[in-house]
């Protein structure tokens, strides 16, 4: 015969109770602060999102190597061949020095980017109402609903 647990007893038909919510384990390396992590779970993040991350990351290294090597081809003929940086006919339409400028400015557009991109989230975050029962409870209702 099996004993039931203390309390009142169970109705039929009814769900068994709920355990008690776990808190989350402390942030590390693979879980990030929440359980969305490279470990956490599996449906929250799209199949190819790492997969094309890896391409993008490729993309980009090969893109500066590029960048440094047309920058360093001019330089080196001219530093040990002795010869002129540039063509005579981009010399001739006066295109030679915006053309280095934008050769050398060219790998600060991520940079930029980035910032520009970081300034719109904070600047959002700033002009945000916080949700709570106390502060915006309408929406809090909505949302809780």
């Amino acid at each position: 015969m099996t004993t039931l647990p203390p309390g009142p007893a169970p109705q039929p038909g009814a769900q068994p109770p709920l355990p008690p919510p776990q808190r989350p384990k402390r942030p590390g390396l693979f879980n990030g602060a929440t359980t969305e992590g490279i470990r956490g779970r599996r449906r929250i993040r799209h199949p190819w999102e790492l997969p094309l991350l890896g391409v993008g990351v490729a993309l980009a290294l090969i893109a500066y190597a590029l960048w440094a090597w047309i920058l360093a081809f001019p330089a080196r003929r001219a530093l040990v061949d002795g010869e002129q940086m540039l063509p005579d006919w981009l010399e001739e339409l006066g295109a030679a020095d915006l053309l280095l400028q934008f050769g050398l400015l060219l790998p600060l557009v991520p940079l930029i980017l980035w910032v520009a991109r970081a300034i719109m989230y904070a600047q959002m975050r700033a002009t945000a109402v916080r949700m709570s029962p106390t502060q915006f409870p309408e929406g809090y209702r909505m949302v809780a609903e």
